[in-house]
């Protein structure tokens, strides 16, 4: 019942996530043709194939869940590599949306009245549509993986996603101050151009955490990889936390701009970004079995009576197969075979 309820959770993460993707696509989309030009219908197309690549991708990730089965899954206590294509979904996706943000605060996000105008389609709603994205985030996340409870794997995937989701809420909100005429607020053209080339480059930078989620090593809780980690956490602390706070700190106090909350936030970010490379170089790192890519790798629970279970794992090029077999007295009873 529990299995069936998980993969029905599962299933509706995919459907919204495609459904949101749609929404936030006729929007945004709508905004350039009403505000800017008829050409922008064209920019429909690039939506429909990164709508495609989304559904491809979900696609793949529930054919690769299935390949492996659930005794496997159950004895390794780990999950298959659901999230292969992900940060390529993500990276096409984040293309598209930042060449739309980006024509959109330039030219006319400062001429969405919200008491002028005759139809929903003001500030209000373009703000609500952008904050389609970290929910995008999340449910691709939710929808490509498998992670069993407990474990290394399923606390990072957790750890990873809070934070992403967070840097991309960030990200909408330093946009706040661009619905206002620059003029009226005093600030540079260069100044107004950084903005959004930051909040486009955090758009960018969840590939990165999908990317990390993608290495086998973090599977097993073998999460200190380099360039991966240590190169996402240096990504997020240089490219959103610390240009982000520097842009709040000037539009308090050069261009007397209202304090957002965000800036505590992005202190705070600054420091544990901070502390998880110092970490990642200075622990005390875990003693951890390894293999060669020609070895074979023997895990064994420990015996119970008179039954024994073996897990045989052989790794060959990209793919790991898994066989697992319980000896009981003096019978070799196989159990299930998969790959990883």
């Amino acid at each position: 019942m529990a299995y069936k309820d998980k993969v029905t959770g599962e299933n509706v993460s995919k459907c919204l996530c495609v459904i949101l993707l749609v929404l936030q696509s006729c929007i945004l989309d709508y905004y350039l043709v009403e505000n800017h030009s008829l050409a922008w219908i064209g920019f429909s197309l690039v939506d429909l194939v990164i709508i495609i690549l989304w559904i491809a991708a979900l696609y793949i990730a529930s054919k690769q869940c299935r390949k492996q089965t659930h005794e496997v899954r159950k004895a390794i206590r780990t999950s298959p590599d659901e999230l292969r294509v992900a940060y390529v979904a993500w990276l096409v996706y984040a293309v598209g949306y930042a060449i739309q943000i980006s024509f959109i605060f330039k030219t006319f996000a400062h001429k969405l009245d919200n008491a002028q105008t005759t139809t929903i389609f003001g500030q209000n709603m373009l703000k609500l549509s952008l904050t389609i994205t970290p929910m995008l985030f999340l449910l691709l996340v939710h929808a490509h993986h498998d992670a069993v409870p407990n474990t290394s794997r399923k606390y990072y995937i957790e750890k990873l996603t809070g934070s992403v989701t967070i840097d991309l809420m960030d990200s909408i909100e330093i946009l706040e101050i661009l619905f206002t005429d620059v003029a009226e607020n005093n600030l540079p053209t260069s100044f107004e151009n950084t903005i959004i080339a930051f909040a486009c480059i955090n758009v960018f930078l969840p590939t990165l955490a999908l990317h990390a989620l993608k290495q086998k090593k973090v599977w097993h809780g073998q999460g200190g990889l380099f360039p991966s980690k240590v190169l996402y956490h240096l990504c997020y602390i240089f490219l959103v936390n610390v240009p982000l706070f520097i842009i709040r700190i000037l539009l308090w106090v050069c261009y007397e701009q209202d304090v957002s909350v965000f800036l505590a936030k992005n202190f705070i970010l600054i420091v544990m970004n901070s502390w998880d490379i110092v970490e990642h170089y200075f622990h005390h790192k875990r003693p951890s079995c390894s293999a060669s890519s020609n070895d074979n790798v023997a895990l064994e629970d420990e015996p119970s009576g008179k039954d024994e279970t073996a897990v045989n794992a052989h790794d060959s090029g990209e793919n790991i197969k898994i066989e697992i077999s319980s000896l009981n007295g003096n019978e070799d009873v196989h159990l299930g075979m998969g790959y990883v």
